[in-house]
């Protein structure tokens, strides 16, 4: 029979490995040093001119907006170079009926490899304890792991959050800090497709694999179906996303609301209908098996048939689409974080990017621009360069979308939590997806200009 328990110190040896193991970069949440004195932010930012919040300035600056960059081949060339460079990355429409059990293995040590060695504090803002630490090791199960795994496909039914650990507890990395739940891996939208590696020992939550990402699930928001099912549903044309979120519903009058589904979510589209599109929408029956039925959308909905044709306008125009959005951190709720705005702004074109901001910037490097160490006139010149190309910038833990360069000042549009004022006590809060300059956060660890360490042209 399994034991259910484990003796702290034994809990404490098997971590202490990890402890010593640098941590994989997260998105940073507080640009510039954190102060006890708080206000909101203004609106626009300093030195964003009002005509900077209209896409159809940036726009209007570029050469030829409405030129494709790149064909639907060329974009799925660059997810297969991207994906293959990608050591985390799992192939989870290929894989056998079987996988080494080393692949779970190291995504279940993966999370202690990235907290490993932080203080974290529970809900009421004490220090986890170690017992807390045991009994989530406990959860876990990872006496059950077998020799060989045997993957079940399934579909995310309900939109649910991925979290790092089986728990739904809130864990934060600074005391009172509740806007950012450090066991929120991400957030998983009806119609993801998924791969069941493992259960909890109680069964209340599995282990899933998303290609780029994983984490556990509640098993009842997603549907398990044949491979060859699930193969079928991820391959058919799409209808995507295009706005800033659109609404689906189960009967052709749209009385019948079913889900909302974010930027850059799809589903097979099955055709037209008079006043709207017919898709193919997942379901889990009583028995946790997925069946599929139609689903409906406005016709007036902001949605695509297929992706967007690649062009540096249309990416500006769906970056836009989502100014002012509030900031959530791993989509708890429901809004976007830097790395989640810039996946759903380039997912709608076919891209399959990543979910966190360190491997955003892995992503294809093949033109990568190398900007650490520079002076910030050696950055601005290099990005000058780039004006024209569909662009991420990244500073270790952060991604923001480039603009352009005006008057000498490099600008962004990106989604963010909060800065400082130039070291003068102050700190303000932003919390949502806004156009800035480059110079935000002089004080304490100097501007977003002087972390910047790469440019990913993605052309």
């Amino acid at each position: 029979m399994m034991k259910k328990w484990i003796y702290p110190f034994l809990v404490v040896e098997f971590l202490m490995p990890f402890f010593a193991l640098a941590r994989q970069p997260v998105e940073p949440l507080h640009v510039g040093p954190r102060s006890s004195v708080k206000e909101a932010a203004p609106s626009p930012l300093p030195h964003v001119r009002p005509e900077f919040e209209d896409v159809s300035y940036w726009i209007g600056r570029l050469r030829h907006p409405d030129r494709v960059r790149m064909g639907a081949e060329d974009i799925e060339k660059v997810n297969l170079a991207a994906l293959k460079n990608d050591p985390d990355f799992l192939d989870i429409l290929s894989l056998s009926c079987e996988i080494d059990t080393d692949v779970l293995k190291r995504r279940l040590t993966s999370s202690w490899d990235r907290y490993g060695g932080s203080r974290l504090y529970d809900m009421a803002s004490r220090p986890l304890s170690t017992a807390y630490l045991a009994r989530l090791f406990s959860l876990m199960n990872t006496e059950g792991v077998p020799d060989r795994v045997r993957p079940l496909y399934g579909i995310v039914v309900h939109a649910t959050n991925l979290r790092v650990f089986p728990t739904d507890d809130l864990v934060m990395d600074r005391p009172f800090d509740y806007a950012f739940d450090r066991f929120q891996a991400g957030r998983l939208d009806v119609g993801t497709v998924v791969v069941i590696l493992h259960y909890a020992v109680d069964l209340t939550w599995c282990f899933v694999d998303t290609g780029y990402s994983w984490g556990w699930v509640r098993p009842n928001d997603v549907a398990v179906g044949g491979k060859d099912q699930i193969v079928k549903f991820a391959g058919e044309k799409p209808l995507i996303v295009s706005g800033d979120s659109v609404s689906f519903y189960y009967d052709n009058d749209f009385g019948q609301y079913a889900f909302e589904l974010p930027m850059g979510a799809k589903l097979p589209l099955a055709g037209s209908i008079h006043g709207g599109y017919r898709v193919v929408m997942p379901y889990r029956d009583g028995d946790g098996r997925l069946l599929l039925r139609d689903g409906f959308v406005r016709a007036d909905a902001d949605a695509h048939e297929g992706y967007l044709p690649y062009t540096m306008g249309a990416v500006l125009r769906q970056a836009f689409k989502v100014k002012d959005g509030y900031y959530s951190w791993g989509g708890l709720n429901e809004g976007r974080d830097c790395s989640r705005f810039i996946m759903d702004v380039f997912r709608c074109f076919g891209f399959r990017m990543p979910r966190d901001s360190y491997r955003q910037a892995l992503f294809y490097t093949k033109n990568r621009v190398e900007l650490e160490g520079l002076s910030d006139y050696a950055k601005i010149e290099a990005l000058v360069r780039l004006e024209h190309t569909p662009t991420i910038l990244y500073m270790p833990g952060h991604v923001m979308l480039f603009l352009g360069v005006v008057d000498n000042r490099v600008y962004a549009i990106h989604s963010f939590w909060e800065y400082d004022d130039d070291g003068q006590g102050v700190t303000y809060q932003v919390g949502r997806t806004v156009v800035s300059d480059l110079s935000l956060g002089k004080g304490g660890k100097g501007a977003l200009l002087k972390w910047l360490t790469a440019a990913l042209p993605l052309n």
